[in-house]
């Protein structure tokens, strides 16, 4: 990495300046590249203790409730579709359509 980007990736913003000698050591923790690398630390933490979780605890929606939620949006959608006055009201119903659609499709997988 060219010493300009790492430079870059390191910066404190405002201090910088005329104090960067004496907040260069927190650099690491309050740069960029310290928020980068926290944030992937934390993420690989949280998807251990995904991976670590009983089976139990990873309870998948049943395929049939889903179906029966589908069906319900979409009944509420051609309600909301005829009722639509507006060209914004129109786009509003037919966008819960497709998304009515796309959950009944996702349950039927």
């Amino acid at each position: 990495m060219p010493e300009q980007d790492k430079q870059t990736l390191l910066a404190v913003s405002p201090l910088d300046g005329r104090y960067q000698n004496k907040c260069q050591e927190l650099s690491p923790y309050f740069s960029e590249y310290g928020l980068m690398r926290y944030r992937v630390l934390v993420e690989i933490k949280w998807l251990q203790a995904l991976a670590a979780a009983p089976a139990s605890a990873q309870t998948t929606p049943d395929p049939a409730q889903i179906a029966i939620d589908a069906a319900g949006m979409l009944e509420r959608a051609a309600a909301s579709l005829q009722q639509a006055e507006t060209r914004a009201d129109r786009v509003e119903a037919l966008t819960r359509t497709v998304q009515a659609y796309e959950t009944g499709l996702t349950a039927m997988r």
